[in-house]
């Protein structure tokens, strides 16, 4: 995520990464917490996932103008459509996200921005959307973010389906700690990370998060033990 810069017009995205799991009964979505200004670090502890209502998130990657503006009519069409007891379509929210992005993305003194959308109607669903403003359902992605490719590598290789809602967490939380370790402009302090099911969206806990961490350090030095005795 990065503060818009007026002498770096630049359509290419740098900083942050992004990651949206679908699993049996969930989709879970999270992100790093580093915000920069071009290459250079500006705070360690931003939020990047955002609640639009009880049952849907966003994270995006890009310019905070951008992001920040699409956030708020998000919600705020998402609270017409609960004033007028109008049924939430993920993928119809997913595809307004896609609209005003293509929109604002457009404009080259605004930047750019890409992100996802996970939410749960009658099932969990994950939306990936471009700079664009395309949609393609996902049942995990990366979105455009710079810690794509390690992040992916990691989903690619331990995504199965109908994952239960811990082994999605413990794969979000890898895959966005691998990002942290090896993606140029990811970082920050840790991790947010939310889960949406038919109840609702709950946020993990910094605890829940911490645990995980050290369970995944135990398995790569126990890898790297089992390693070096060949």
């Amino acid at each position: 995520m990065e503060i818009n810069n007026s002498s770096q017009k630049s359509k290419y995205l740098h900083g942050t990464v992004v990651v949206g799991i679908v699993c049996k009964d969930c989709v879970i979505i999270g992100a790093d917490q580093l915000m920069s200004a071009g290459y250079y670090p500006l705070f360690f502890d931003k939020k990047k996932i955002f609640s639009l209502n009880k049952y849907c998130y966003c994270a995006f990657t890009g310019v905070v103008s951008t992001i920040k503006e699409t956030v708020d009519i998000l919600r705020a069409e998402l609270k017409l459509n609960e004033l007028s007891n109008r049924k939430v379509i993920i993928e119809s929210i997913a595809s307004l996200a896609g609209i005003l992005l293509k929109e604002r993305n457009a404009d080259d003194s605004n930047g750019g921005a890409v992100g996802l959308i996970a939410g749960y109607d009658s099932k969990p669903q994950l939306f990936d959307i471009d700079g664009g403003g395309a949609i393609d359902k996902a049942k995990y992605s990366a979105s455009k973010s710079s810690g794509i490719f390690q992040a992916t590598t990691i989903l690619d290789e331990n995504y199965h389906d109908n994952m239960t809602e811990q082994e999605g967490i413990e794969l979000c939380v890898r895959a966005i700690q691998e990002a942290k370790r090896r993606a140029p402009g990811v970082g920050g302090f840790s991790m947010d990370v939310a889960i949406i099911n038919k109840q609702g969206s709950r946020e993990i806990s910094q605890k829940e998060i911490n645990a995980i961490l050290v369970k995944n350090k135990n398995y790569l030095l126990q890898k790297e033990r089992e390693i070096s005795k060949q």
